[in-house]
């Protein structure tokens, strides 16, 4: 069934400012990665695995990065709303469950480890995964081990081409510091918003009988209007993150301008609402 959300309200906070966005929107929809949940559904039963936790995938030296947190929810959401007869963790649980257990991803190479955070899980496998940069784009690697003994279950690869929500995830990877200027100090404008679609809701929330939630985020709105440096500081969970994300990179704007009325790029926090 089509979303009927009438309109995104999305508000640009800055000091003392309140920046209100009220559009008419349409409908856009993400990237699908169901064909690869299903070959990693298909050899997950095969090897008589009924309970997977998935972990946030990873980039270099086992860093956690924002590029890997939205491919492993997407992916997990696929898998729960395709393969009922999986008991899936999600990666904010186990992730969440990691840092209660002063654990590291590296730590879940150690079969002691990875089966003391499979029983506090219940799980009988958990799914790890990696990114590296290509020429085309990126290549995730996933890895299923099972928890009684930390063995590898088996292993299989997906090339991901670029894409604007890679991207701009890709540019917040070594930073954890907006590039630009918040919006509204030191001589900044306020950019304004031209063009919002209307972000999907999440088939997860719908079936969760959830009818509205909201992601707070911070955005780089660089000079040419467009929003990268994309930063996820709430998130409900049940997909919203993740559609925000999605359609924060078909926003256009116009720019702030400086002091001498120059475009420049701005930081600015977002509230996206949605609605079913």
């Amino acid at each position: 069934m089509r979303p009927r959300a009438s309109s995104v309200c999305s508000s640009i906070l800055v000091g003392a400012v309140l920046f209100f966005l009220q559009l008419q929107l349409t409908a856009v929809g993400p990237p699908s990665l169901d064909d690869f949940g299903d070959a990693l559904a298909r050899h997950i039963k095969d090897a008589k695995i009924h309970s997977l936790a998935v972990s946030g995938f990873v980039i270099r030296e086992d860093t956690t990065s924002p590029r890997g947190q939205y491919l492993a929810a997407r992916l997990c959401e696929s898998l729960f709303q395709r393969h009922r007869d999986l008991v899936i963790v999600k990666p904010v649980i186990f992730d969440d469950t990691l840092k209660a257990q002063k654990l590291s991803p590296r730590d879940l190479k150690i079969p002691e480890r990875l089966n003391q955070i499979g029983k506090t899980l219940g799980v009988d496998a958990v799914m790890l995964g990696s990114l590296a940069d290509t020429t085309a784009g990126y290549l995730l690697t996933v890895m299923v081990r099972a928890v009684s003994d930390g063995s590898l279950v088996f292993t299989t690869e997906l090339s991901i081409a670029h894409s604007r929500v890679f991207d701009s995830l890709a540019a917040t990877d070594a930073d954890t510091a907006a590039s630009a200027p918040r919006a509204g100090t030191k001589g900044a404008g306020i950019p304004a918003c031209t063009h919002a679609p209307m972000p999907v809701f999440p088939a997860e929330a719908r079936k969760a009988e959830i009818s509205s939630a909201s992601v707070i985020l911070t955005v780089v709105i660089t000079q040419e209007g467009r929003a990268t440096e994309i930063r996820v500081t709430r998130d409900p969970g049940f997909g919203f993150a993740e559609r925000a994300i999605e359609t924060l990179t078909e926003w256009r704007c116009k720019p702030a301008l400086d002091k001498d009325k120059k475009p420049m790029a701005v930081t600015v926090p977002i509230e996206m609402t949605f609605r079913n």
